[in-house]
């Protein structure tokens, strides 16, 4: 049987791999570090900004990987911490966090999980960096205690894969 890929948290960075030849016509490119994100800023849009919504998370790290983003033309970022802020913006991004399992439950308290998987239904983007891509997963492990006292809680279950934490973080 098939299962999930498994994907090991740790304290570095990921490598991206830089692709040779991308049409940037119609995209928006942010750059940190080694990662760098891409979005689709679509023509039929000109009349209007790019609308994204980075989820403001309590425990949130890197924040400033959004400022390219934020000084882009027709792109507007909105930080937000609830489902009313939230409202219908093109692209949702969950940030980076150290602290995902509790960020977990701070989404859930909030109604944000259900929201989010709602706009992943309807077609919209939802983007993960870092932790928050780990967010986005099946399921988070943490047997050995390294960011919570819970043993294993389920993701936002939009894609399949599955983070296990272990050892120091």
């Amino acid at each position: 049987s098939a299962s999930a890929p498994l994907v090991k948290a740790n304290t570095s960075r990921p490598r991206v791999s830089k692709r040779s030849a991308v049409d940037r016509r119609n995209f928006s490119s942010s750059s940190t570090n080694n990662t760098r994100i891409f979005f689709i800023l679509a023509p039929h849009r000109a009349s209007r900004p790019t609308s994204l919504a980075v989820i403001h998370l309590p425990r949130i790290a890197n924040f400033d990987d959004f400022d390219p983003l934020e000084a882009e033309p027709g792109v507007r970022v909105r930080y937000v911490s609830t489902v009313e802020e939230l409202g219908a913006p093109d692209a949702v991004i969950l940030p980076g966090t150290k602290s995902t399992i509790a960020e977990l439950t701070w989404l859930r308290e909030r109604g944000l999980d259900r929201a989010i998987r709602a706009m992943a239904r309807k077609g919209k983007a939802v983007v993960g960096i870092c932790g928050g891509y780990q967010l986005l997963g099946q399921t988070i492990r943490d047997p050995d205690h390294v960011e919570a006292q819970v043993d294993e809680m389920a993701g936002l279950g939009l894609l399949p894969v599955e983070t296990t934490f272990g050892g120091d973080k």
